[in-house]
């Protein structure tokens, strides 16, 4: 099975998990993958997202077993890889929060349902694909999977930070958001012009700062993105498996 395959596969394991389904599915896939011996930071990275995203979280049996299974193929000297994303926050544990939860204290699922992160399926996938690119909707950077949580975030400070500052009222893991609405909604109405930084704390990816692009084209202000770092899903994968 070439490299390019194996990555087409997994890419559409990875739209079906954030959009909350496919979780028997990426678990055979996965199953099977490690036991070919697929490269090793596709495989964690699938069982991370199957943590995250499954509607009904993994069951204690079946966490320790896809661990065993990833540490027998891969090499025990995993089984500390395993503490590291849960510390990381990339790996939930059984019971931690799985299927929305997050275990971070983090309800994901009501974020994504707030911020509309997961656009609607439409009936024609080509007709409705050229519809974003035309429109230049952030989340036809993700092939609709998905959109990033600051693009909406940008777009409700850009266009309605009241709407921004009541959401963030009514979602906890978002109240800190309410009070740089209120601060960014002052420096706005004594200045006319400006821009928004955008500062990611962790780093960014490049596919973020594209979606940012594409959003930016359809507002009044221009966003300025900084970060710690420029990351990606490889890269991460790379330093949690060293």
């Amino acid at each position: 099975m070439s490299t390019r395959h194996i990555y087409e596969e997994v890419l559409a394991l990875e739209q079906e998990l954030v959009r909350g389904s496919g979780q028997k599915r990426a678990m055979a896939y996965l199953e099977q993958a490690a036991a070919q011996m697929v490269p090793e930071e596709v495989a964690f990275r699938l069982f991370c997202l199957i943590t995250r995203c499954s509607s009904s979280g993994l069951s204690s049996s079946e966490h320790a077993r896809v661990k065993k299974l990833l540490c027998d193929s891969y090499g025990h000297r995993h089984a500390s890889t395993f503490l590291r994303l849960e510390r990381a926050g990339l790996m939930v544990a059984p019971g931690g929060g799985g299927g929305g939860g997050g275990g971070d204290g983090v309800d994901q699922k009501l974020i994504k349902t707030k911020l509309g992160l997961v656009p609607a399926q439409p009936a024609s996938q080509s007709s409705d694909r050229a519809d974003l690119v035309r429109d230049r909707d952030p989340s036809f950077v993700f092939d609709r999977a998905f959109c990033p949580a600051v693009c909406r975030l940008a777009k409700l400070m850009v266009e309605s930070p009241e709407a921004l500052a009541e959401l963030a009222r009514a979602t906890p893991a978002l109240n800190i958001v309410a009070q740089q609405v209120r601060q960014g909604a002052r420096a706005s109405s004594s200045s006319s012009r400006g821009a928004l930084l955008i500062f990611f704390v962790g780093g960014f990816t490049l596919a973020e700062v594209t979606a940012l692009r594409a959003l930016q084209s359809t507002v009044s202000v221009p966003f300025v993105v900084a970060g710690t770092s420029k990351e990606s899903g490889g890269s991460i994968m790379a330093q949690m498996l060293r």
